[in-house]
């Protein structure tokens, strides 16, 4: 095991408060306002969410710096996908999407499936609140599978815990008799901005062990 400790909700929520009131601060500091030149509009919680329709909504970007159609990227998506009802796409910016499903089903299929392509780049997708800025949405993370190839049965309770140094663990496949191959294959999300690992590692009894990483469907 890495030791690694994870925060307490608490502390995330504390620190997400902090970061948000910090952003807040920087953008009236950097457009010259303070609290005296606001006005606010008091948001009722319970009044005004239940006229809001949020369920199923996803915000996403293609990973490319590169300029695309729109019209073909949805034209291509909506095949790729095949869903069970239509799905509203609005246009944030030139690389910012809201995708609204009609359905949880779709919504599953969409976020659980992939990882998604356009062109050959990763179409990289995360759920939205309906409240958050959609420019706030950190879009870095692409859903894929991994194998975990040659691990000897006596560290299969370690296949977590190796898939998390390649991403953040999301599920571990069941092993089959009826597999191919010697390997374990784990559900991570893989940050895009780093380069992917080619082999995790287990130190024992002061010797190291190498095993073979490989991406399955792997984009650009």
């Amino acid at each position: 095991m890495d030791g690694s400790t994870e925060a307490a909700p608490a502390e995330v929520s504390a620190s997400k408060e902090i970061a948000y009131h910090e952003d807040v601060e920087a953008m009236m500091a950097s457009l010259g306002i303070s609290e005296k030149d606001l006005d606010d509009v008091v948001f009722e919680e319970e009044v005004e969410q239940s006229q809001v329709d949020n369920r199923w909504m996803v915000v996403g970007r293609v990973h490319t710096d590169t300029e695309f159609s729109h019209f073909w990227f949805f034209k291509n998506m909506r095949s790729a996908w095949d869903l069970a009802k239509d799905v509203k796409i609005r246009v944030i910016d030139d690389n910012r999407f809201i995708f609204h499903f009609a359905c949880l089903g779709d919504w599953e299929k969409v976020m659980v499936g992939g990882p998604w392509v356009f062109r050959g780049k990763s179409v990289l997708m995360a759920p939205y609140d309906g409240f958050s800025k959609p420019s706030s949405i950190e879009l870095n993370k692409v859903m894929m599978w991994i194998q975990i190839h040659d691990l000897p049965d006596g560290y299969k309770g370690m296949v977590k815990t190796l898939a998390s140094k390649v991403g953040d663990f999301v599920a571990q496949e069941k092993p089959s008799t009826d597999m191919v191959g010697n390997f374990y294959r784990v559900r991570v999300k893989i940050n895009v901005r780093k380069q992917p690992k080619s082999v995790v590692s287990i130190i024992r009894a002061q010797k190291r062990e190498l095993f073979l990483v490989k991406y399955e469907r792997i984009p650009d």
